[in-house]
């Protein structure tokens, strides 16, 4: 009987318990691929979501005031649930609007429909989600009214062209202008806004593209980008010869033109359509001498043939003087 109470009882998992650790692992890990695979599911489920506007809105600040909130029936994984549980309290999404799709009420309130929102579902939620049904008819944004002004745009350019090549219009920016908003005092300042240098050498073929427009400190502009389009055509100068007429020149009234020809230059796109040297005529206007201290008048140019560009008038003044 003695030697049965001595006898040394045998641990379960082993004298220093590496069988229990090895255990709990293993439970551990068994319970993370049944967490991850549930969580990879996907799930239907009514989601709540701030949303923060982003819009380019004349005469408003760009961010709304507020976030609104966005309610919806989704279909996503249960890892985007997870990240959408703070409803109401989470952190707002970022959305950026067309301005077409905000439409005004009043007051700086901006409303969307829930048909318009569809576009936008990706950025509300996130791509993976699929949107069943919006809960939310109108969503309504708050914008703060703010100080604008629009601003013509100015190119920097620096192009030349090959030999006989050129453009009639030089280069074209679309837009031509874009607000700006900011201090009323520093818009006061602004004359323009300038493009980042485009540059080309020895063009011989019509180019486009985008160039970003210049930031300006303290400044907003609803545009940061303009598209450029440089038309380049080949051409062919001409010259002619022409008497200087009088425009508008009254009954009984007489003048005389000194010098009494103009020279003038202009280049047309090759093949020259048409007639090619047109019916060119120099003229004054007698409503300009008469309004006139010297009798000094710079003409104009009519009858060029259709396409000419870079005219120019050889002199570039004439003097008017009335006979009695």
């Amino acid at each position: 009987m003695g030697g049965f109470g001595n006898k040394r009882r045998t641990p379960l998992y082993g004298g220093n318990g590496r069988e229990a650790a090895v255990f709990l692992l293993c439970l551990v890990l068994a319970f993370s691929i049944w967490l991850i695979h549930n969580l990879s599911l996907n799930y239907s489920e009514i989601v709540v979501r701030p949303v923060d506007a982003v819009c380019n809105i004349e005469g408003y600040a760009e961010k709304s005031a507020a976030p609104a909130l966005v309610t919806a029936r989704c279909r996503t994984s249960g890892f985007t649930l997870i990240r959408f549980r703070g409803g109401a309290d989470s952190a707002p999404a970022t959305v950026r609007f067309d301005a077409s799709d905000l439409h005004p009420r009043g007051d700086g309130l901006f409303f969307i429909t829930s048909s318009e929102l569809d576009k936008y579902s990706g950025d509300i939620f996130t791509e993976e989600t699929a949107v069943s049904a919006y809960l939310t008819d109108t969503l309504v944004f708050k914008f703060t009214p703010e100080a604008g002004r629009k601003l013509p745009l100015r190119a920097v350019a620096d192009i030349s062209y090959r030999p006989q090549y050129d453009s009639p219009s030089g280069l074209r920016l679309s837009p031509d202008s874009v607000m700006a908003y900011g201090n009323p005092s520093v818009l006061e300042g602004l004359g323009s806004v300038s493009t980042s240098p485009v540059s080309y050498m020895g063009l011989s073929s019509s180019k486009h593209g985008e160039v970003r427009l210049q930031g300006i400190s303290g400044v907003r502009l609803s545009e940061y980008s303009a598209e450029y389009h440089i038309d380049v055509v080949r051409f062919v100068q001409l010259s002619r010869e022409c008497p200087v007429g009088v425009e508008g020149l009254p009954p009984g009234a007489s003048v005389r033109i000194y010098p009494q020809y103009a020279t003038v230059t202009y280049r047309c796109p090759f093949p020259i359509a048409g007639a090619g040297r047109g019916d060119v005529r120099v003229n004054v206007s007698y409503e300009d001498f008469a309004s006139s201290l010297t009798g000094r008048c710079v003409p104009s140019v009519a009858g060029l043939p259709e396409g000419a560009f870079r005219v120019e008038v050889e002199p570039e003044v004439f003097t008017v003087v009335e006979l009695k």
